[in-house]
């Protein structure tokens, strides 16, 4: 794609993901049921320069898109990876600066501005997605991020990928059995992760699941009293 048509895309894109009635500041803690066979990938601690961009070749090659939670830190080191994740057609959400398990809730504050605001300076998009660092709901970050009227995000099914090197036993636990509306757990700093994720895309993508973006999971959910 020329810089020209590049430009052009990213001025045509919206500025901060529409959330559908019900999720502002919600905790999702499990799938989200939907009829559909969608599967929602999720990456988290990036973005990381070497393995980032193999994860985001794979997911072009198999026209599937994914979500990508950036730790401030890394997202300020490459903002570059920032603008590719969103052009690309993913999503990005946050996931703190520091990756601390523990924060006061002023730290926890300012690191998720920080982050925020990083993430606007390098895409011009304000994102309300939220994961907290190990998931944690309890946490001042997650407290903060919902009192914003951001959506937080658990996880249904992990790859477990800081538990192993293997990128077998990553494919493994994300293709053993699926169902619709599930939101994996992945890593875009692990190598085997990457190495991975070929083989999970034309797995799943094969069985006849599509791979979509949270805002868009988030679309297909039944309206609430259904």
């Amino acid at each position: 794609m020329t810089g020209a048509a590049l430009l052009l895309q990213a001025l045509l894109m919206p500025r901060q993901y529409p959330i559908p009635p019900g999720f502002a500041g919600r905790f999702v803690a499990a799938r989200i049921p939907t009829t559909q066979k969608v599967i929602a990938l999720t990456f988290d601690d990036g973005p990381d320069p070497v393995t980032t961009p193999k994860i985001l070749a794979a997911l072009q090659a198999n026209h599937a898109h994914a979500t990508f939670f950036v730790l401030g830190r890394n997202a300020r080191q490459y903002p570059w990876l920032l603008r590719q994740i969103v052009l690309d057609g993913h999503a990005i959400g946050t996931h703190s600066f520091s990756h601390a398990a523990r924060l006061g809730l002023g730290a926890a504050s300012a690191e998720n501005s920080l982050t925020s605001q990083i993430v606007y300076q390098a895409t011009g998009m304000r994102t309300p997605l939220f994961r907290p660092p190990y998931g944690m709901r309890d946490s001042a970050l997650n407290r903060d991020a919902r009192s914003r009227g951001w959506v937080s995000f658990f996880w249904s099914i992990s790859s477990a990928d800081t538990a192993t090197k293997d990128p077998e036993v990553v494919f493994r636990n994300v293709c053993f059995t699926p169902g619709n509306g599930e939101i994996v757990l992945m890593h875009d700093v692990k190598p085997h992760t990457a190495e991975a994720v070929p083989k999970i895309l034309e797995e799943l993508g094969g069985r006849g699941y599509r791979f979509v973006t949270l805002p868009e999971l988030m679309r297909l959910a039944p309206p609430a009293g259904t």
